[in-house]
C-alpha cells in the first residue's frame, strides 16, 4: 500500500511542454533529487504490482491534489513507452 500523504515528492515540471524526449522514465526530477520519493512510487506501480487500486477522497468532485501530483509525475512513463514505440525497459544482455 501506498499512502502519498507519507510521501515527499515534488510536483511535475513540465518537461514535456518544452520537448518530448525531456519527459521519459525514469522522470528527471528523481534523478536530479535523491530526496524525491517518486522513485518508490514507479517502483511499486509499474515495476511490482499487476493491479492497482486507487483510493482517494473527492471534494467538489475532484479527487485529492496528492493524486493529481502523483498522475502527473506518471506522465514521463506514457511519453517514454510512446517515443521507444512501446518500450519501457531496455534489458542488456553480456556480451558473450
Amino acid at each position: 500500500m501506498i499512502k502519498l500523504r507519507e510521501m515527499h515528492f515534488k510536483h511535475c515540471e513540465g518537461y514535456y511542454s518544452k520537448n518530448a524526449s525531456a519527459c521519459i522514465f525514469p522522470c528527471s526530477i528523481s534523478e536530479m533529487d535523491k530526496e524525491d520519493q517518486m522513485i518508490e512510487i514507479y517502483q511499486k506501480i509499474i515495476v511490482w504490482a499487476d493491479l492497482v487500486v486507487i483510493a482517494t477522497p473527492i471534494r467538489w468532485g475532484n479527487a485529492s491534489s496528492l493524486y493529481y501530483q502523483m498522475v502527473q509525475r506518471m506522465n514521463c512513463v506514457q511519453n517514454k513507452v510512446s517515443l521507444t514505440r512501446g518500450i519501457l525497459f531496455e534489458i542488456e544482455l553480456p556480451h558473450l
